[in-house]
């Protein structure tokens, strides 16, 4: 299987957006599922039309390594990025503008941190009476 790469048409759709990255004040990394998969989710992209910007929020609690990554994500948005998961955008209305949204999870590769993300859910999870 080949790796995914946008299309020339998707490649041309956005690239006149600037990117603009800002840290996330009121959102941290905290643990999902996407598909039966566990995750983190790091990072928020607005999609903004009318001001022909895409804003990347990362979350407070990021790695290094998760920001660097978050941040060559982000920079390549408007050159086809932003299709890698096109239909996972959501449209929002903020402030009367019209919006579109995607969290960005990353996933363990390994299995036991796997394991121990689920872990995390479960202990977070219980209830204490």
């Amino acid at each position: 299987m080949s790796a995914w790469a946008p299309t020339p048409a998707e490649r041309r759709k956005y690239r006149d957006y600037t990117v603009e990255f800002r840290r996330a004040e009121h959102r941290h990394v905290h643990i999902t599922t996407v598909d039966g998969h566990v995750g983190r989710a790091v990072a928020l992209y607005y999609r903004i039309p009318s001001l022909k910007k895409f804003v990347v929020y990362d979350y407070p609690g990021t790695s290094d390594r998760e920001r660097r990554q978050i941040e060559q994500w982000g920079l390549a948005l408007p050159s086809g990025e932003w299709a890698r998961f096109a239909d996972v955008w959501e449209r929002r209305q903020i402030l009367g503008r019209v919006v579109f949204t995607q969290q960005i999870v990353t996933f363990a590769d390994d299995p036991f941190a796997q394991l121990e993300l689920e872990l995390m859910i479960d202990a977070d999870s219980e209830v204490s009476v």
